[in-house]
C-alpha cells in the first residue's frame, strides 16, 4: 500500500491500495475517505483527465492553518481548498499522478518547462549518470532550463 499526502495533510489524502492493479503503482492511488482532490488551471478551474495543474485538497485531517502566520495561511488557501503546491494529473480512471512541484515550473517565454520531463529524458541517454534541471533567468524569455548533469563516462587524461 501507498499513500500521498504531506504534513498540512496529516498526512495521507490519496491511497493504492494492495491489490491494486499492477500498471497503477507508479500512481498515487485515488482518494481516501472524506477527502477531495482537484486538479486545476491557474484560474483556480477543475481541468480535464489527463490534463496536468495544481492539485488542491479539502478533508477532514486538513490543517485549519500555520502557526501565527495569517498571510502564508491565506496564500494556501483558496475556497477552502489547500494549494499544497503540486503539480498532477487523473487519469480516465481517477488515479492521480504526480508530475513536479509549481514552484519547480520553468516559464520559457509562454511555455511552461516541467524540470522532470527534461530530467527524464536526460535519464534515458547512456552517457548520463544523473541528471538535474533548474531555471536561470533569461533577459529575453524570462527563465530557461540549465541542465547538471553527472557522466557514466571514466575520465581520461590528467588534472592540472
Amino acid at each position: 500500500m501507498q499513500g500521498y499526502g504531506s504534513t498540512e495533510t496529516c498526512p495521507v489524502v490519496t491511497s493504492l491500495p494492495a491489490g491494486s492493479p499492477g500498471e497503477m503503482a507508479l500512481t498515487a492511488g485515488k482518494p481516501v475517505l472524506y477527502h477531495r482532490v482537484r486538479i486545476v488551471d491557474a484560474a483556480g478551474r477543475d481541468v480535464a483527465a489527463g490534463e496536468p495543474g495544481e492539485i488542491w485538497i479539502r478533508g477532514r485531517s486538513v490543517m485549519q492553518g500555520y502557526w501565527e502566520n495569517a498571510q502564508v495561511t491565506r496564500e494556501a488557501f483558496q475556497d477552502g481548498w489547500f494549494r499544497n503546491g503540486d503539480l498532477g494529473l487523473f487519469d480516465e480512471e481517477g488515479y492521480l499522478h504526480i508530475v513536479d512541484r509549481i514552484k519547480d515550473i520553468i516559464i520559457v517565454g509562454s511555455s511552461n518547462v516541467y524540470p522532470s520531463d527534461l530530467e527524464t529524458v536526460l535519464g534515458d541517454c547512456a552517457d548520463i549518470r544523473e541528471a538535474a534541471v533548474v531555471g536561470r533567468r533569461d533577459d529575453r524569455l524570462g527563465e530557461v532550463p540549465v541542465a547538471c548533469s553527472t557522466s557514466r563516462l571514466p575520465r581520461t587524461g590528467s588534472a592540472t
